[in-house]
């Protein structure tokens, strides 16, 4: 698993606000590199895997998901626009870098599998979200510790055949706390949410 992890340092008196609404079932699917052997050609091949829609997925369906961003402005008591988005599009960028680096890596007898989470590391404190539902009503503000935004990133990387599509969907927003939980929990649910669908796919399909 790599991580690309940008850190803004906001404050509580000026935090990040993320607006969201439930994620629709076509933007829960996540990408997996699945990089191999190839013993007949005597070189490393990958592909790029995309989970099902009855796969248990990291993005779930109907999970809040967030659409926009702005920033609270504790001194005028107005929201003003979102100024971390230069720091999120480092994320970003940093995460295409790992993608390729993932893809072009050497291999190993046994398949590799490998995700890119792009990561915003904030403040404890300094991250509120608000939900919309369905039918547009706004539940309020709540302070949050990690949330997701929807950022639908493509990023194509060069195979012996020609390009294949690697997407970066979404961006991890995590306050201090909630980053290093995550981090304590990669080996457990996480882990299943992130790789069992492929796995699984694996030991079918013999790749193990």
């Amino acid at each position: 698993m790599y991580l690309g992890v940008e850190c803004k340092s906001l404050s509580p008196e000026a935090p990040l606000i993320v607006s969201r609404v439930p994620r629709p079932a076509r933007e829960s699917r996540h990408d997996v590199i699945r990089r191999f052997l190839r013993p007949e050609h005597g070189d490393v091949s990958f592909a790029i895997e995309q989970s099902g829609i009855d796969h248990l997925r990291l993005y779930s369906t109907a999970e809040p998901v967030g659409k926009s961003t702005i920033r609270w402005d504790g001194t005028k008591k107005i929201a003003v626009p979102d100024d971390t988005y230069d720091k999120w599009a480092q994320a970003l960028a940093s995460a295409a870098e790992l993608v390729e680096k993932a893809a072009h890596s050497a291999a190993e007898a046994k398949p590799i599998f490998e995700f890119v989470m792009p990561v915003l590391l904030i403040n404890d404190g300094a991250l509120w979200v608000v939900d919309y539902a369905e039918d547009g009503t706004r539940a309020a503000p709540a302070l949050a510790q990690e949330t997701t935004l929807f950022v639908d990133r493509k990023h194509e990387v060069q195979g012996r055949y020609g390009p294949q599509t690697y997407h970066l969907s979404h961006l991890h927003i995590h306050t201090r706390t909630s980053f290093l939980r995550m981090l304590e929990n990669l080996a457990g649910r996480l882990h299943e949410r992130i790789f069992g669908w492929i796995l699984r796919i694996a030991d079918e399909k013999g790749w193990l």
